[in-house]
């Protein structure tokens, strides 16, 4: 990849490809993500970019873990592959100074397993999952404000959280000079 081309330039045509395997359309897409038909089309023309929060949306909609939609990285080991994940091969993506890495060396088996670092004052949009399961997480370093349903919680270094999945929630790193980073997972029902 060269230094000027889009890390995720590849989303839109991915999300075309996975909804006619779905036989799901444009309208309906659009429908289930709160967007509007001329934004999907968009972005799977590679006009309109998602937000984290429509990553999120779609993935759940095509029933797929959003790594699927993260860049491609070079291959390890053929005996590695499913089981070890170097540390230089991880898929990841950069939205709004929040920088989401895959550290599942399998994706797709019901758990997705991330590490996010959140840049001082970066905060994800609000979303929530249409399906069901529960997201637990540590937070590593720094100082997060997360929010699940109506309830607003603090996390410092080494405090750990969990929450259903298909309510509202949203993070937000509070510091304006430190980042903060969280190693999470997402289990499906």
């Amino acid at each position: 990849m060269s230094g000027t081309e889009d890390p995720m330039h590849h989303i839109g045509e991915a999300v075309r490809e996975l909804r006619q395997l779905r036989r799901i359309s444009v309208r309906t897409l659009a429908q289930r993500i709160s967007r509007s038909p001329a934004f999907v089309s968009q972005l799977e023309r590679n006009i309109s970019k998602p937000s984290l929060k429509d990553i999120y949306a779609i993935s759940a909609v095509l029933d797929v873990p959003i790594a699927y939609f993260l860049q491609d990285v070079p291959t390890g080991p053929e005996e590695e592959k499913g089981h070890v994940l170097r540390r230089n091969n991880r898929r990841r993506m950069e939205v709004n100074g929040i920088v989401t890495e895959i550290l599942s060396p399998k994706i797709g088996e019901g758990v997705d397993f991330n590490q996010t670092t959140f840049l001082p004052l970066a905060q994800t949009e609000a979303k929530k999952y249409n399906r069901p399961g529960y997201e637990t997480g540590v937070l590593l370093s720094g100082e997060l404000e997360m929010r699940f349903a109506d309830k607003v919680f603090h996390l410092k270094e080494g405090d750990s959280y969990s929450f259903k999945i298909d309510e509202l929630h949203f993070s937000k790193n509070p510091s304006s000079d430190q980042t903060a980073i969280l190693v999470w997972t997402v289990t499906y029902l």
